[in-house]
């Protein structure tokens, strides 16, 4: 129980630490494949006003800003400063409606109980053309039970989507099954490890190299089909 409970608190350490996402990306094959894949859409797609739906730690607040683009935020707790909303997604009615010109949701919408309230709210903050970057996962293991709902097929988030009038302009697959293995070892050793100073960057330079890279090149070289993706990232329109 206490090795429990200490791999939890390592992990929540971990995602205040790694802030900056050039260094987190490298934290497990999961999170190196969601970079791999959300930073060129990012380039392409974040304009204007861009709101962060589920910021957490905010790791991509120093991307939104760097493509020149204005950085809000919203999540349901504060856990990092000057988050600019605090909200439920369920109902954002405090956030200024139609008044952003691109939103990203990032690994949120499996924690949200009604994701088409959810994304229906998404859709009232955007203007009118307003592109939004999602991303949702297709293999995960249980994380931050009980609120931990569901899984999704690009088939269910284009349902979802499209119901609240969005477009789908991109979906991608990112990762597969070697990436999916690999990002729960790397999970493991590091949450683990992370409390010991002189091990910490050890362990997690060592994942970098034994797992991170080499997973995420296997799932290229091997799973270049979606009947195993790890999750999808989707760009959609609102209409």
């Amino acid at each position: 129980m206490n090795l429990i409970l200490n791999f939890k608190k390592n992990r929540t350490r971990i995602n205040r630490d790694l802030r900056n996402i050039n260094i987190r990306k490298y934290f497990s094959p999961a999170l190196l494949c969601l970079d791999k894949n959300f930073v060129p859409l990012a380039g392409k797609y974040v304009d204007g006003t861009c709101l962060d739906i589920g910021c957490g730690d905010q790791p991509y607040r120093g991307l939104i800003e760097f493509l020149g683009a204005k950085y809000e935020s919203v999540d349901v707790e504060e856990r990092t400063e000057n988050v600019t909303y605090m909200s439920d997604i369920h109902d954002m009615s405090n956030i200024p409606q139609e008044a952003f010109d691109s939103a990203i949701c990032l690994e949120v919408l499996e924690h949200v109980s009604n994701p088409f309230v959810a994304v229906g709210e998404i859709a009232k903050l955007l203007k009118p053309g307003g592109v939004l970057i999602l991303s949702v996962p297709h293999l995960s293991r249980v994380h931050e039970a009980p609120h931990d709902y569901f899984r999704y097929t690009r088939f269910g988030i284009q349902s979802i989507l499209e119901s609240s009038g969005f477009e789908i302009l991109e979906m991608r697959p990112t990762g597969s099954l070697f990436s999916f293995l690999g990002h729960q070892w790397a999970s493991a050793s590091n949450s683990l490890f992370w409390s010991i100073p002189l091990l910490r960057w050890l362990v997690f330079s060592i994942n970098a190299l034994v797992c991170v890279y080499p997973c995420y090149l296997l799932d290229k070289l091997f799973w270049k089909n979606e009947i195993f993706p790890l999750s999808h990232v989707c760009v959609a329109r609102k209409i």
